[in-house]
């Protein structure tokens, strides 16, 4: 039996399936950016402000997961 009850490959199909989403979402920003803005009537900098920070938050959360996975691992040494 694996340490974690066998639930590892859930965590990685999980993780595969929320990366391909999110990958998509960031390749077609260009497509979805028009559309956003005619949805919610805001100038371009207001949309590219939006898609800013969703990029923004997927990078800058890799630093916060791996300061988190260090700090774990140090707990279990």
């Amino acid at each position: 039996m694996a340490p974690d009850g066998g639930w590892g490959w859930m965590v990685v199909v999980g993780s595969c399936i929320c990366h391909f989403f999110l990958l998509g979402i960031n390749r077609s920003m260009g497509i979805i950016f028009v559309l956003l803005q005619e949805r919610f009537e805001a100038s371009a900098t207001d949309t590219a402000l939006a898609a800013a920070i969703f990029v923004s938050v997927r990078a800058f959360g890799g630093i916060i997961i791996y300061i988190m996975m260090m700090m774990m691992m140090m707990m279990n040494e």
